[in-house]
């Protein structure tokens, strides 16, 4: 049976590395992620203002529904996402693993320290390798380069999203819990979801 693998958990817990790793030690996987959609439409037309970066978030997220049923419909074997916990998705991915007859494995990534999930998130943030937009209200692509690092989250409003995060579980078909400690965690959790 096709499998929908569901990576999910609050920032810097974690998911875009273990998606990742299973696209690429998963055969003929099709890895969709929001974040990346997002990152694609910002760099293509940008945005000055608050209001119009949420306008092209909710534009993202449209296409990654209509590009998560089309991988459904022609029948993809192994779909992995990562995405941000979301309770109100649940629906929407219940509806599309029945009409599309998915087995659905939900990986939540979990944190044992806040601390130290707090410093991987600032490593991150003011890394070169994080997209420019995440951390702006306004955005030109032409000047990609040119935008500094600064940091945006403060600890107090991820602590509320750690506290709050069992209760934010989308929780469909078989669960595992990842912890994103060493390579060792994640060849557990490619075994797990092949079992």
């Amino acid at each position: 049976m096709n499998k929908l693998v569901i990576i999910t958990g609050i920032s810097g817990s974690g998911k875009t590395t273990l998606a990742k790793y299973l696209n690429q030690n998963i055969e003929a996987s099709v890895w969709l992620s929001v974040d990346k959609l997002q990152e694609d439409i910002y760099d293509t037309i940008g945005f000055k203002n608050e209001k119009q970066k949420k306008d092209l978030r909710k534009i993202a997220h449209n296409t990654f529904k209509n590009i998560l049923k089309e991988s459904m419909k022609r029948g993809d074997k192994w779909i992995i996402i990562e995405f941000p916990f979301r309770i109100k998705w649940k629906k929407f991915f219940e509806e599309c693993v029945q009409k599309y007859d998915y087995d659905v494995i939900t990986i939540n990534a979990i944190l044992r320290d806040f601390d130290e999930n707090w410093k991987r998130i600032l490593k991150r943030d003011l890394s070169d390798e994080r997209h420019p937009s995440h951390e702006h209200t306004q955005y030109n692509p032409l000047y990609k380069e040119k935008y500094k690092k600064r940091e945006l989250m403060h600890d107090e409003v991820l602590k509320k999203e750690y506290d709050t995060l069992e209760m934010c579980h989308i929780n469909l078909g078989k669960i595992i819990e990842f912890h994103n400690e060493n390579q060792q965690s994640l060849e557990q959790i490619l075994k797990q979801i092949k079992e």
